[in-house]
C-alpha cells in the first residue's frame, strides 16, 4: 500500500514536469503546481505508513499539508486559464489566492507552536485524518481546499458543457473534469466520517493518468481553445486558428460550414484549406473565394499559439455584399450625375462613366490626380475649406457649388453634395454633382429680364409720361392759340417717344445670351452701322482689314456700333466742330475699338456710364451705352472706357472668352 502512494506519487510529479518542459502557454505553470502538490500529498502519504518515528511522521504530515494546499490551488488556477477568465488572472485577485494558501501552509509548518489545526498524535504509521486531534480552524482549511476544487471543477464543467458534443475540446473537458472529481468524492467522504480510511491518495493515480490521456490522446494543452471565452460559435463569420505546424487548433461552426466538414482541429490545412495557402506564405493579404454557393472572403492575422507563430484566418460571407456592389456599381455607372471618390488630400480615387459626357475627360483620365486643380481659382479656397472640414468629420455633409473646368477649358457649374460617410463603405469622401450650367445660366437671363421689366416700367412711367404731358399741354395750347409753336413742340415730343420705344425695344432683346452666333465680318458692320446713323460734322476713319471675322449675332453687333457711333455724334465735341471717329482692330486681330477726338469721358461718370437711363445730355434716353454693355455680354465678351490717342473716348471690346458668364459662388 505505501509503496502504491509513493508510485501515484512519482506519476503526478513526473507528469508535472513533463508538462511544464514541454508546454509554453499559460495553463502549463498552474498544472505543474497542482500535480507537484498532489505529487507531495501521496508521496508523503505512501512514505508516512512506512515510517516509525514520530518526527518523521509530523514532517511528512506537514508535507502532504502543504501539498495538498498547492494541489487545490494550482487546480483552481488552471481551471481559470483553461476557461479564460481573464478578470481573475490578474495579479491582485490571483494574488490573493496564492497568498491564502500560503498563510495555511505557514500555518501547518508552525502548528505545533500554536496548536490550532490539531493537537500532536502519533504520527507514524497513519492514514490522515485523525478526526480526533482537529481543531475548529482545521474545518475552515477544508472549506478553502473544497471551495477551490468546487471551483476548478465547476469552470471545468462549464468549458464541457459548451463545447461542441464529441469535439476534441469536449473530450479534453470531460477527462479534467473527471480527473478533479475522483480524487475530491473520496476526500470529502473521510473528513465527513462516512469511510474511515481516506481514499482519495489512490484517487490520484487516476488522475494523473486521466491527465496523461488528455495531454497526448487528445492533444490538451497542445491544442488549447483560442480566444474561446471572447468568441462566439455562433458568430456569422468563421475563424480557423492555424499553429506553427500549419495544424488547426481551433476553429467554429461557421468555419467548418463553409469548408463542409464535421471537424477540422488536428488536421493539417493543407489537408481540408489548401485554398489559403497563399495567405499563409505571405503571397496575398486577402482572398476572395467561392465555397459552395457563398462568396468569401479570406483574410490573415498573425497570432502566438502553444508551439509558436500562428495564424488566425477569418471567413467571411460577403455574398449579399457584393450582389449588392454590382447592383450599385450598375445604378452608379447608369445615372447622370457624376458620382467622384477622393481620398482625404483631394486625390481623386474613383470617377463614374458620367464624367465623360459631363466634363468630357475619358474614363480613368483623372485617377490620382487633384480634384482642387480642376476648381476656379476663385472658388478653390472656399472648396479646399470644405474638403478639409469633411475629412476632420466624419458623418458631415456639405452642399457645394463650384466652376469647374471642362476637358476642352472651358468652365462648367457643378453642384452636388459631398459626403464622409461614418460607415466603413469608402475610404474617402464621395461627391456626387450635376451640371447646372444652363439652367443658371436661364436664371441669370431671368433675373436680367426682370431688371429689365423694372426698368421699362420706370421708363413707361417716367421718361414716357413727360413727353405725353408735354403733347397734351401743347394741343390744348395749339387749339387755344392757333400757333404753329406748339405744334412744332409736339412733334419734337413724338420723335422723342419714338426713339424712347425703338431703344427699348433694343434693349428688351440686347441682354438675351447669344446661342447661335454665326461668322461676320467686322468691316462690313462697321461701314453699314456708319451709314444709319446719318452724321453730319463727322467722319469715320474704318481700319478694320476685310478678312477680319468674329463669331456673333450681326443685328445685334449692327446695334453695337450704332449706339457707340451716336454716343460719340451726341457727347464728343472737337474745337472745329468736326468730329473724327475711328474703328479699328487691336493687336490680336479680333478684339476692336471705337474711338474719337472729342472732349472725352472724364474719370468720374466712367463707372456709371453703362447704367440703364444714365446720360449726361438732357435729350438722351440713357440706353445708348446699356444696350451696348447688354449686347457684349450676351455674347460673352468685354468692353472697357479709355482715352483715345487725340483725348477723346475710346471704347474696347474682348472679343476672347471670359469667365464673367460663370459668377463664383461668393457672387451667387
Amino acid at each position: 500500500m505505501s509503496a502504491t502512494l509513493v508510485v501515484i506519487g512519482v506519476l503526478n510529479a513526473s507528469v508535472g514536469t513533463l508538462i511544464l518542459r514541454t508546454r509554453s502557454n499559460q495553463t502549463a505553470k498552474p498544472v505543474f503546481i497542482s500535480l507537484s502538490g498532489t505529487a507531495m500529498w501521496t508521496a508523503s502519504q505512501g512514505l508516512l505508513l512506512a515510517v516509525s518515528s514520530d518526527v518523521s511522521g509530523y514532517v511528512l504530515t506537514t508535507t502532504m499539508h502543504v501539498g495538498a494546499i498547492f494541489a487545490v490551488t494550482g487546480a483552481f488556477h488552471f481551471a481559470l486559464s483553461y476557461a479564460g477568465r481573464s478578470g481573475w488572472l490578474r495579479l491582485r485577485r490571483l494574488g490573493v489566492i496564492y497568498v491564502v494558501s500560503g498563510v495555511w501552509a505557514v500555518l501547518f509548518v508552525t502548528n505545533p507552536l500554536h496548536e490550532l489545526l490539531y493537537v500532536p498524535f502519533g504520527h507514524a504509521g497513519v492514514i490522515v485524518p485523525v478526526r480526533e486531534a482537529l481543531k475548529p480552524l482545521y474545518s475552515l482549511y477544508l472549506l478553502n481546499s473544497y471551495a477551490l476544487t468546487s471551483g476548478a471543477v465547476v469552470l471545468m464543467g462549464i468549458e464541457y458543457w459548451n463545447a461542441e458534443r464529441g469535439s476534441v475540446y469536449s473530450k479534453q473537458a470531460g477527462l479534467i473534469v473527471f480527473a478533479l472529481f475522483i480524487p475530491f468524492l473520496p476526500n470529502m467522504l473521510a473528513y465527513s466520517g462516512v469511510t474511515d480510511p481516506n481514499y482519495s491518495h489512490w484517487a490520484f493515480g487516476a488522475t494523473g493518468l486521466l491527465i496523461a490521456t488528455s495531454l497526448y490522446r487528445y492533444q490538451w494543452l497542445d491544442l488549447v481553445p483560442v480566444g474561446r471565452g471572447q468568441v462566439i460559435e455562433q458568430i456569422r463569420d468563421g475563424y480557423l486558428v492555424i499553429d506553427s505546424q500549419r495544424r488547426v487548433v481551433d476553429s467554429n461552426p461557421s468555419a467548418r460550414a463553409f469548408l463542409d466538414v464535421d471537424e477540422v482541429v488536428g488536421s493539417s490545412v493543407a489537408d481540408v484549406f489548401p485554398d489559403c495557402l497563399p495567405l499563409l506564405r505571405g503571397e496575398e493579404t486577402e482572398l476572395q473565394l467561392t465555397l459552395g454557393s457563398a462568396v468569401v472572403t479570406v483574410s490573415r492575422s498573425p497570432i502566438t499559439t502553444d508551439s509558436g507563430e500562428g495564424h488566425l484566418l477569418l471567413l467571411r460571407d460577403v455574398t449579399e455584399q457584393r450582389r449588392t456592389e454590382r447592383r450599385f456599381r450598375a445604378l452608379i455607372e447608369n445615372i447622370s450625375d457624376v458620382i467622384t471618390v477622393v481620398d482625404y488630400d483631394g486625390t481623386v480615387t474613383y470617377e463614374s462613366p458620367s464624367i465623360e459626357t459631363v466634363l468630357g475627360y475619358e474614363r480613368g483620365e483623372l485617377l490620382d490626380t487633384q480634384t482642387l486643380d480642376r476648381v476656379h481659382p476663385e472658388d478653390r479656397e472656399d472648396a479646399s475649406e470644405r474638403l478639409a472640414n469633411l475629412a476632420a468629420n466624419p458623418g458631415q455633409r456639405e452642399r457645394f457649388e463650384y466652376r469647374v473646368q471642362h476637358a476642352d477649358g472651358s468652365w462648367r457649374t457643378l453642384e452636388g453634395v459631398a459626403t464622409n460617410p461614418e460607415e466603413d463603405l469608402v475610404d474617402g469622401i464621395i461627391l456626387a454633382s450635376r451640371d447646372v450650367t444652363e439652367r443658371r445660366q436661364r436664371e441669370r437671363e431671368l433675373e436680367q429680364s426682370n431688371d429689365r421689366l423694372e426698368q421699362f416700367a420706370g421708363v413707361v412711367s417716367h421718361d414716357l409720361r413727360n413727353p405725353l404731358n408735354v403733347i397734351a399741354g401743347r394741343a390744348e395750347l395749339a387749339k387755344e392759340t392757333d400757333d404753329d409753336e406748339h405744334i412744332e413742340q409736339i412733334t419734337h415730343a413724338a420723335d422723342r417717344m419714338e426713339t424712347i420705344i425703338e431703344d427699348l425695344l433694343i434693349l428688351s432683346r440686347s441682354g438675351q445670351t447669344v446661342d447661335d452666333p454665326n461668322p461676320v465680318s467686322l468691316a462690313t458692320v462697321a461701314a453699314e452701322s456708319w451709314e444709319t446713323v446719318q452724321a453730319t460734322n463727322a467722319t469715320l476713319e474704318q481700319t478694320i482689314p476685310e478678312d477680319t471675322h468674329v463669331e456673333a449675332d450681326r443685328d445685334r453687333l449692327l446695334n453695337v456700333f450704332e449706339n457707340l457711333y451716336r454716343n460719340s455724334l451726341e457727347h464728343g465735341r472737337s474745337d472745329d466742330g468736326h468730329l473724327t471717329i475711328q474703328a479699328g482692330v487691336l493687336d490680336d486681330g479680333t478684339n476692336f475699338y471705337i474711338e474719337d477726338d472729342g472732349d472725352g469721358i472724364t474719370a468720374e461718370p466712367r463707372t456709371q456710364i453703362f447704367e440703364h437711363g444714365y446720360s449726361t445730355n438732357d435729350s438722351g434716353t440713357g440706353f445708348g451705352l446699356s444696350i451696348v454693355q447688354d449686347i457684349i455680354t450676351a455674347h460673352g465678351w468685354e468692353v472697357t472706357v479709355t482715352d483715345s490717342n487725340e483725348g477723346g473716348a475710346r471704347f474696347e471690346i474682348t472679343t476672347t472668352p471670359s469667365d464673367a458668364e460663370f459668377p463664383s459662388a461668393k457672387q451667387r
